[in-house]
């Protein structure tokens, strides 16, 4: 009693665990990130994120990099009390450096609004100028948001460039100066807004706190051009290819119907029609018939053509058929080689030397004709047989295959393009393909 009261218990347990579990889920209807890039070359984020939760949760928390340093990490909630701390890699949960607030209240179908300050150092200084690479909004996000991106430059900045990735990301520019730059973005699921800034000669010359490449920015630039140039071309092109995808079977089938699915108009009057040919044997006949299948009828009119040709006498006669408990007395029928077969075609020649191997004393009872057709190697025969009847009608005099293989071929190198779509998945998944030769180093994700 004791033992089932345990596992009911632990069974208990499990189920409710399970259906918080299910219950549980969020959603981030709005965020801002704001980024203030110092005069030293510090970059302060300030990351603000609205969530609205259905269910009870015990923290809200940022996964970065590992490889990302973060300095002065804090945090702090509005509509619920939390506390901040920092979990390094080597101990957080996903492997990488996560900034958590713990609610400490209103945890449950709640509205808190987490916001999480730190500060990091991504800017690389080039010899020609400096750069701001960086994730502003990680791909690793699983929900949509309404995202505003704000970045503060240093000082006033006229002659700045920046390219914004994924290329087909749709954004608006709230507010452009010299001073600031604001965008405003629907975030999809795991999709990451990515900014590429480029500034003049002359910032951060003595700053401790950024890398120095010893590369021209001009060269980036250039990349950059190239890239975006080409992905606004693919972009444009992908429409027209999902149209013609669409549309391309129903046209193309009805092109092979009018090509090749009509019936062709012949130059005479019906004397073929009226005067079957006469040619083809009880087995052609019979495969024509069947549409192009050898039926098993084939056989034993081939055995019943020889009759009326002269090859072979058909005659009744009585034997002694083995029963159950005794021995009986059946009509059958005898076949008695009359005169040598010629001119047979092959399909014709293969039955008639079977049936010869059949007879004893040049005759054959179509009793005998039965147990050896019960034989697995009759099967074997008949397989090998009805493949030179086929080969012996020329069925290419009859079956139009043009029409066939050209839609046979259209329809694989159909099914290739989308393949190929689907893999590339353009343009949405296209940045990623075109990624700057030194994102595995420099890309610093949000």
């Amino acid at each position: 009693m004791r033992k089932t009261f345990v596992v009911l218990f632990f069974l208990l347990l499990t189920v409710i665990f399970f259906m918080d579990a299910m219950a549980r889920d969020y959603s981030i209807p709005s965020s801002k990130v704001t980024f203030e890039i110092k005069p030293d070359g510090r970059v302060l984020v300030h990351e603000k994120i609205e969530y609205i939760l259905h269910g009870c949760f015990h923290e809200l928390y940022l996964s970065k990099p590992k490889e990302l340093m973060i300095y002065n990490a804090s945090g702090y909630c509005e509509n619920a009390e939390c506390s901040f701390r920092v979990e390094e890699p080597w101990a957080s949960e996903t492997g990488g450096r996560e900034l958590i607030l713990s609610l400490e209240t209103d945890n449950c179908d709640s509205h808190p609004i987490a916001h999480f300050l730190y500060e990091v150092h991504p800017i690389l200084l080039y010899n020609d100028g400096a750069r701001f690479y960086y994730q502003l909004w990680g791909m690793e996000w699983s929900k949509p948001t309404d995202l505003t991106t704000t970045i503060i430059l240093p000082e006033s900045v006229q002659n700045k460039h920046y390219y914004i990735h994924p290329w087909d990301l749709k954004y608006s520019v709230a507010i452009e100066n010299e001073t600031t730059l604001v965008f405003k973005s629907r975030q999809d699921a795991g999709v990451p807004f990515e900014i590429d800034l480029f500034l003049p000669e002359g910032f951060f010359e003595n700053s401790p706190y950024v890398t120095r490449v010893n590369e021209s920015v001009s060269s980036i630039i250039s990349f950059e051009e190239k890239n975006e140039s080409f992905a606004q071309l693919i972009g444009s092109a992908v429409p027209v290819f999902a149209i013609f995808v669409a549309v391309f079977p129903v046209l193309f089938f009805l092109l092979c119907y009018i090509l090749y699915g009509r019936e062709k108009p012949v130059p005479y009057t019906g004397v073929y029609e009226r005067e079957p040919p006469s040619e083809h044997t009880p087995a052609e006949v019979g495969t024509l018939l069947n549409q192009f299948r050898v039926p098993a009828s084939a056989f034993t009119a081939t055995l019943l053509n020889w009759v009326y040709k002269g090859y072979l006498e058909m005659r009744e006669t009585v034997v002694e058929k083995q029963g159950f408990l005794k021995t009986g007395k059946v009509r059958t029928l005898v076949f008695t080689k009359k005169r040598e077969a010629r001119e047979l075609k092959p399909h014709e020649q293969r039955v008639y030397n079977y049936i010869i191997e059949s007879m004893e004393n040049d005759s054959v009872t179509l009793e005998m004709l039965k147990r050896r057709v019960m034989l697995p190697e009759f099967a074997d025969f008949f397989m090998k047989w009805k493949k030179v009847v086929l080969s012996d009608l020329k069925l290419d005099r009859y079956l139009e295959k043009n029409g066939l293989t050209v839609f046979t071929v259209a329809s694989v190198i159909y099914s290739i393009l989308c393949l190929t779509l689907l893999i590339m998945q353009v343009p949405t998944k296209l940045f990623l393909e075109l990624m700057l030769y030194s994102a595995e180093t420099l890309l610093m994700p949000a």
